[in-house]
């Protein structure tokens, strides 16, 4: 999660723009090219996006290992329902 001075200034940003401070337009917000190399945009430290990189490697890991265990399932399932249907239970 982005936290601290970084988290500030995306916000400012954030509203800046949608309250009409960086972007014009009524129906559609827009910003030129000359407003979009004006703005200063935060970057975060190296050790927080080595931070972030775990976070989603870790995410990834754990989706993997649930999608298998979900795979896992649908076969036992449809094993169980097999056997049921045969009059086996």
């Amino acid at each position: 999660m982005i936290t601290g001075e970084i988290r500030s200034q995306i916000n400012e940003i954030w509203n800046a723009f949608w309250a009409g401070g960086v972007a014009k337009g009524v129906a559609q917000k827009t910003v030129t090219l000359k407003e979009l190399k004006a703005m200063e945009v935060p970057i975060p430290s190296l050790a927080a996006q080595d931070r972030f990189v775990s976070v989603i490697a870790q995410m990834d890991k754990q989706r993997g290992l649930t999608e298998r265990a979900a795979k896992v399932g649908e076969k036992l399932f449809a094993s169980l329902q097999q056997r049921a249907f045969r009059g086996e239970l």
